[in-house]
This record gives structure tokens, sequence and C-alpha cells, in this order.
């Protein structure tokens, strides 16, 4: 039953993800430091991208997972593994790397605001960019994903990235969301703190405003969830998973916080980032498509 509950929770997110599972800090409340003067698109933007890089296997070369357009057919999926073309790289009989062309990328997936990244430090500031290399498909072990693929020179794993956008000045850095003891918070739900497990705490102070993020499994029926607390009261959940990392991104707005969560499913291998936002005001979380903040959404 727990591996059934798993697979169908995976192929919910596998809708909107290319990946089945991927392989914090001084706070200010002051507006990012950009290393350059953005001129202005003459292209209307609709959206930035935020993500966290990942590193291929023996190479320089980062990658991003791509994020599908529309749900996807196991039988439309099979069609697309056989559409890569020429390797890129083969590390092993276990690790393979293929190129993907543009127009199949541009026909499955969500391949907007993915040219230009900036590449952002733990305290939300731009330290780098990277360009688009080409997409690909990848091969390893125990799973296949499709990625955009970039180079550098600087080792960039797990450094948070959003694609470079002429309205970025006009946010803030989002508050840290500290990792702190789970077993406080207890008393705020209802169940035996016997019965917890997989437990992470993330305490956001604002204004006197106590906002956590509390993530926990429940033993007695194998449910996962995510709480979002404001003053020591519910106000919103995410159910089926749990996140065990938040890192702050600098979107904020209107007293709407941003994070890219590190989500997983215990007891599985499933693991992936997900965009997520915290709406102060109204105490509620913030989903979006494709890891894409909409702007003036």
């Amino acid at each position: 039953m727990r591996i059934l509950a798993a697979l169908l929770i995976l192929f919910l997110f596998l809708s909107c993800n290319s990946r089945s599972s991927q392989k914090i800090n001084e706070n200010s409340d002051s507006k990012i430091n950009t290393t350059e003067e953005i001129k202005e698109d003459e292209e209307i933007e609709l959206s930035i991208l935020v993500d966290v890089l990942n590193k291929f296997y023996q190479s320089d070369d980062h990658y991003l997972g791509l994020y599908f357009n529309e749900e996807i057919e196991e039988s439309d999926y099979q069609i697309l593994s056989q559409k890569h073309g020429r390797i890129i790289a083969e590390v092993d009989e276990y690790y393979t790397r293929y190129e993907l062309t543009k127009e199949t990328a541009k026909q499955y997936f969500l391949i907007d605001n993915l040219n230009e990244l900036y590449v952002l430090d733990i305290n939300q500031n731009i330290v780098d960019s990277i360009k688009l290399n080409h997409f690909e498909f990848l091969d390893e072990e125990i799973e296949t994903s499709y990625v955009a693929s970039y180079n550098s020179t600087k080792n960039y794993s797990d450094f948070l990235v959003i694609s470079k956008s002429s309205v970025i000045n006009s946010f803030k850095k989002s508050p840290v969301a500290i990792s702190d003891n789970g077993k406080q918070i207890v008393n705020v739900i209802d169940i035996d703190p016997n019965d917890i497990y997989s437990a992470d705490l993330f305490s956001i102070d604002e204004s006197n405003e106590a906002l956590s993020i509390f993530s926990y499994s429940d033993r007695k029926d194998y449910t996962h969830h995510i709480l979002l607390i404001k003053n020591e009261l519910i106000t919103d959940s995410i159910d089926g998973y749990s996140v065990d990392k938040l890192t702050p991104v600098p979107l904020s707005k209107d007293e709407k916080y941003y994070y890219v969560a590190h989500c997983y499913i215990p007891d599985t291998d499933a693991n992936w980032n997900q965009f997520i936002g915290i709406d102060k005001k109204t105490g509620k979380f913030l989903l979006t498509k494709g890891n894409r903040y909409v702007i003036n959404d």
C-alpha cells in the first residue's frame, strides 16, 4: 500500500515535472544587489523561473529539470523517450546524456525563461549568470529525466537560480526560514507526538508575527503533511509529501515570501524542488506551475 500511494503521488507530480527524483544565512529586507544594469526588454515578461541547479556527474556542466507543458499520457511518454539524438556524454553504462532538439523540447516542455539565469548565493545576492547550452535526455541507472544544461567553470551545484528579468529590482529578499526543533510545535496539532516522524520545523519571524512551516509524517496512517502556522494557528496545509529544506528567494513583495522547497516522499526515492510562496496577510500557501513566478499575479 505504501508503494502504491507513493506511485500515485509521483504520477500526479510527473504531470508537471519531467524528473521523478532529483539528485542560509544572512537576511536583509533591502533590494538585491545586481552585478550589472539590466535593460528593459521589448518583449513583455510574463513570468520568472526559480529553481536550484544540479551538476552532471563527472562534468563541469549544470542542469535544471524541465517541466511538462501539459499532462502527458504514458503512451506519449514512451514516444518522447525515443526522440533523443546523439550522445553528448557517456560516463558508463548507467549514466548517459543525449541531445534533445529544441523543437522536441518546445513541443513537450515549458522552455520559457531558460536562456539566461542569474546565480545567487545564500544571502540572495546575484554572483554570476549562466546561459543555456542545450536540452538533454539524461538516462541514469534508476531514473530518466529531461533537462536544460548550462556551462560554468565554477561549481554551482545546489545554488539558487532565477531567470534574467528586467523587473528583478522591484522585489525584496524573502526572510530566512530557520530550521528549528519540530517537537515544540506538536501542541498545535491534534496528534500523538509518538506518531510523528520525518518532522521538520521552519520558523519565519517577521514584524512580531510568528510564521512557521511544519512538515511531518503520521506513522498511524502513513500520511504526509506540510502545515502553515501563524501565531500558533494552522492557516493552510499541503498534503501528500514532506519538505526538509527551504531556500529563500528574493521575490518578496506585498508581504508575500517565496522559497524553493526541497520536497520528498518519506521512505521512497522520490524528491524534487518546488517553488512555494507564503501570503502573510491571508495565511495561505502560494503554488505555481513549473516553478514560475507569475509577474503581476
